[in-house]
């Protein structure tokens, strides 16, 4: 069932045709994803993680310090 499905979302129309080479298909959803989204989503994910860890960092750190 799933192949199925997977083999009707592939046509493509004739604007699209070879223009994205490298796609993935979320059947879930029925949504086609391609690399270079799911590239910026990892990176912005990573970053946002960083960025979360720095700050909850600075707080225990400030909280250390009033504590003193």
């Amino acid at each position: 069932m799933a192949k199925e499905i997977l083999e009707n979302q592939i046509e493509e129309t004739p604007s699209q045709k070879g223009k994205y080479k490298n796609r993935i298909l979320n059947v879930h959803r029925d949504e086609i994803f391609y690399r270079e989204d799911i590239k910026y989503t990892f990176a912005y994910a990573i970053i946002g993680v960083s960025v979360l860890a720095i700050l909850t960092s600075i707080g225990y750190l400030g909280i250390q310090q009033l504590r003193k």
